[in-house]
């Protein structure tokens, strides 16, 4: 009986399994918030070129009004801007008598397109 239980005793090939598994833990839960920083980055630097073509999108607008409002623009053409960001192109036509729907194409300096389409007013 003595002979029988005599494995339990000795402890020699516990620390094997135990450090395997604390390895396994650890080096998993690295990787995992890895993976977390790499994709942090990817929505990070997607996140930024939306705000520069949201930025654009907003300057484009601005000054197609101010143009509207002074009269310099027919009821129907293209406008292209040269920012810093990137690139716009703007196409407008004149919906009813104050109205114009405006076409918004941003290529920014990170090669990502957008497209948006605005309604804007003119106050002559």
């Amino acid at each position: 009986m003595k002979g029988f239980f005599m494995y339990r005793k000795s402890e020699a090939g516990f620390f094997l399994p135990f450090v395997l598994f604390v390895f396994v833990l650890v080096s998993s839960s690295v990787l995992t918030t890895v993976a977390i920083y790499q994709n942090e980055l990817k929505v990070s630097a997607r996140l930024l070129e939306q705000i520069k073509a949201e930025t654009m999108v907003q300057m484009s607008t601005v000054d197609v009004k101010e143009r509207l409002n002074k009269g310099e623009i027919a009821k129907e053409g293209r406008l292209r801007y040269h920012f810093p960001q990137g690139k716009t192109s703007v196409h407008y036509k004149r919906e009813k008598e104050q109205i114009y729907r405006l076409y918004i194409e941003v290529l920014t300096e990170g090669d990502e397109a957008f497209q948006m389409e605005v309604i804007v007013e003119a106050k002559t």
